[in-house]
């Protein structure tokens, strides 16, 4: 869930075709989770450490602790 509420905020702000490609790696990411057990977490830190720090600044401007937390590690910032 918290990843479609980010998306759906990603896909308000985008307005650059980098923003688009993010966006894309968020469906990516969210559809590897979505498949629970058999879904493979480092094809979803793999897409989400493509959205880059836009993904990563939106994520922090509308409190998306998890989302901003799985970028960050997929980056490795702290």
């Amino acid at each position: 869930p918290e990843l479609s509420v980010f998306k759906a905020e990603l896909m308000k702000r985008a307005s650059d075709p980098e923003h688009f490609i993010a966006i894309a790696k968020v469906v990516e990411a969210e559809n590897e989770a979505a498949k629970g057990e058999k879904g493979d977490k480092n094809k979803v830190l793999a897409a989400l450490k493509a959205v880059g720090k836009w993904g990563v600044d939106t994520a922090t401007d509308i409190g998306k602790g998890v989302a901003e937390a799985y970028i960050k590690a997929s980056m490795g910032l702290p």
